[in-house]
């Protein structure tokens, strides 16, 4: 489940789409989240800042705009490739 929510109340527009953040998710998708927050007292629920989630949608990683000028993430295809390459990167920063 990936909440998605846009309204408006009081002339005031809420969950509104930033430039910042990537495509909402549609089913079928692939997603990468990132982030360490949780909501709940079971650490169940995840609320990645949206950012924080990539998608890769028929074999193209769709970038939020924030990630926009990352070298490792311009540089690959896939979401594994991704994954591959940041577990990489986290067991050198660990066997430093």
């Amino acid at each position: 489940m990936y909440p998605v929510a846009r309204f408006t109340a009081a002339g005031r527009t809420f969950c509104r789409t930033n430039l910042l953040y990537g495509d909402t998710p549609s089913l079928g998708d692939e997603l990468l989240l990132f982030g360490n927050l949780t909501i709940d007292k079971d650490d169940k629920v995840f609320l990645p800042l949206p950012y924080e989630v990539l998608i890769e949608r028929g074999g193209h990683i769709a970038i939020p705009a924030a990630l926009a000028n990352d070298p490792d993430i311009n540089s690959t295809t896939t979401l594994s490739d991704l994954a591959r390459r940041l577990r990489d990167r986290l067991s050198r920063e660990v066997l430093k």
